[in-house]
């Protein structure tokens, strides 16, 4: 909402007190001027980024990626070295203390850089939560725990959107996101670490105590004998071997999933901007529709994905990409974007978005999957940095889609054909043991 796209009137005479709704490079040449309707405050609005200033809504979202993707990245690097459990808090208390500068900040520019770190709070709790959830329960269960957490994050989307349908003021936001947080970070110290970063710290009584309690729990009992026998005696060293040497070995793997996470991290963003564009006769509605789809898809993901391969589904997903943006393309070319074709759109758009959330819930498994544990954090972190950079380009579509009067998902043919690609190149995880 920060970066709303607003309406444009057409002055049709010299006293301006006739006009029409049109679109914005028409308005950029109206002989007459032209006037801007918008039901909220956003940064176009409030600093005239559209006409020939337009490209600077590029560069003004672009910046948010920017920054997201270099301070997650150095913070994530914590994952692997100061634990999982530690990466997880750091998160919430950074969505404390940002929500609190959205809420004391006076101005939008302090706002939206609190929602840059909100995004920077977003990505490492992700990276750190999924790796948690992949190392701490049996791969049966990876997707269902996975899973669980991406329906919430649907129900919280859905919710974003009705609670903006009838607010004006983004602070009632801000202390929504601070209330939460604010309760949540004492929870997460009931956490326990994950037992494998304990097994490669060399921290073995502990990774017993861990694992104990995980039986307690489930209502059996896991003894150290066990343990050993199970073939980890081997593993209680260490590992000194110097990453670079160990990152050798996995660098195809690496470039392909990072070439494919960017595609669908891009996608994600534009989820977030598409409910204005999305078709049908209003973005909340568009809003509560995609957010009610990820919902769906995510349950479907905790249902049955369990026994689905990673690599078919990751590349089925990218088929439907392709299939639809093309589809949203030629639908506009030939048949405009007017009555029941926005209504086709939006059906499509939300077709993409249902693929995109299994595609994307199974993705990070697959990579977490792909990886040792004892680099699997500074991967996953240096390949979401890469990803927020390639983020960029949803603001360049979302513009360009604007002014040429197409929907912005119809660049996602373009875009997904390399990682269509990089897929036939990986091996499938399904069912192997956790490196």
């Amino acid at each position: 909402f920060f970066f709303y796209v607003p309406e444009f009137q057409c002055f049709t005479d010299e006293s301006k007190s006739n006009w029409t709704i049109c679109p914005e490079t028409e308005a950029c040449e109206s002989k007459f001027g032209f006037g801007v309707l918008s039901s909220r405050t956003s940064l176009i609005t409030e600093y005239s980024l559209y006409c020939d200033r337009g490209d600077i809504y590029v560069w003004a979202l672009s910046f948010m990626f920017y920054y997201n993707a270099i301070v997650a990245f150095f913070i994530s690097l914590t994952v692997d070295s100061l634990g999982r459990k530690f990466a997880m808090l750091l998160s919430v208390g950074l969505t404390i203390v940002a929500s609190g500068l959205g809420i004391v900040g006076n101005s939008l520019e302090i706002q939206v850089f609190a929602i840059a770190n909100l995004f920077v709070a977003f990505d490492l709790f992700y990276n750190s939560s999924t790796i948690w959830t992949v190392e701490s329960i049996g791969g049966a269960l990876r997707h269902k725990a996975n899973s669980i957490a991406y329906v919430a994050y649907g129900f919280g989307v859905a919710g974003f959107f009705v609670i903006n349908s009838y607010l004006t003021s983004y602070d009632t936001i801000f202390w929504i996101i601070f209330c939460i947080a604010t309760v949540l970070l004492p929870a997460g110290l009931l956490f326990h670490e994950s037992p494998a970063f304990l097994l490669k710290q060399g921290r073995i009584s502990e990774m017993y105590e861990v694992i104990s309690k995980i039986a307690r729990f489930n209502g059996t009992r896991f003894s150290r004998p066990e343990l050993t026998a199970s073939g980890m005696k081997h593993e209680h060293r260490v590992d000194i071997t110097p990453f670079w040497v160990k990152f050798g070995k996995y660098k195809w793997v690496y470039a392909c999933l990072t070439v494919i996470g960017a595609n669908l991290s891009m996608l994600y963003s534009l989820i977030s901007l598409i409910p204005q564009f999305a078709g049908g006769k209003s973005m909340y509605v568009n809003g509560v529709l995609i957010a009610g789809v990820e919902i769906i898809g995510y349950g479907l993901i905790s249902t049955f994905a369990s026994s689905w391969p990673r690599k078919k589904i990751n590349l089925y997903g990218t088929c439907i990409f392709i299939l639809g943006g093309a589809s949203l393309f030629v639908s506009a070319k030939f048949w405009g974007r007017t009555g029941y074709i926005l209504y086709f759109e939006l059906a499509v758009c939300l077709t993409i978005t249902l693929a995109l959330c299994i595609t994307y819930g199974i993705f990070y498994t697959f990579a977490v999957e792909s990886f040792p544990s004892s680099i699997r954090g500074k991967c996953l972190a240096s390949m979401v940095l890469l990803e927020r950079f390639f983020c960029m380009l949803s603001g360049y579509f979302v513009r360009k889609g604007h002014l040429s009067n197409i929907n912005p998902f119809s660049f996602i043919t373009l875009t997904s054909i390399i990682p269509l690609i990089a897929l036939l190149g990986l091996r499938e995880t399904l069912g192997q043991r956790l490196l």
